[in-house]
């Protein structure tokens, strides 16, 4: 698991995060041509060249709001751990590439299908994921990202 964290506190007191999971939800994988293929040859051009879905002024307006902003991402389905490194590090720079003013206070790049709800903070914490189930498992506040478009 590929783990960057630092908690942030405002006047003492432990501010909301809000994850968001990337595939499908702020990174445009499933509409890069050619995009499982190449996964299935180990290629990470689809996680390098995806487009942004929710825009970077979006994701800004919700950190001045006052929230915390973390990632976890699932890496693909039955992947060598050495392709895993390496989806993980392309994502981390997809992030830095196409969010450069954004602070991901946390970053979780974990393996496919585990409980997203296991990384979570608190319970006060809310999931935005295009995947369903993923929505359904968490305990809390589960979104679908439409809203954001």
């Amino acid at each position: 698991m590929y783990n960057v964290y630092r908690k942030r506190e405002r006047e003492g007191t432990t501010m909301t995060r809000i994850w968001f999971d990337m595939d499908g939800t702020i990174a445009d994988l499933y509409n890069e041509k050619d995009w499982l293929e190449d996964i299935q040859r180990k290629d990470t051009k689809p996680f390098q060249n995806a487009k942004v879905i929710i825009k970077e002024e979006i994701l800004k307006d919700l950190e001045e709001e006052g929230f915390i902003l973390g990632i976890i991402t699932w890496t693909p389905k039955n992947a060598t751990r050495e392709y895993c490194r390496e989806v993980r590090k392309a994502k981390v720079e997809w992030l830095r590439k196409n969010y450069p003013n954004i602070n991901f206070d946390t970053i979780h790049c974990i393996k496919y299908g585990t409980n997203k709800w296991y990384y979570r903070d608190t319970k006060d914490d809310i999931l935005i994921d295009d995947e369903i189930e993923n929505l359904k498992r968490w305990k809390g506040t589960a979104i679908e990202p439409k809203i954001f478009y």
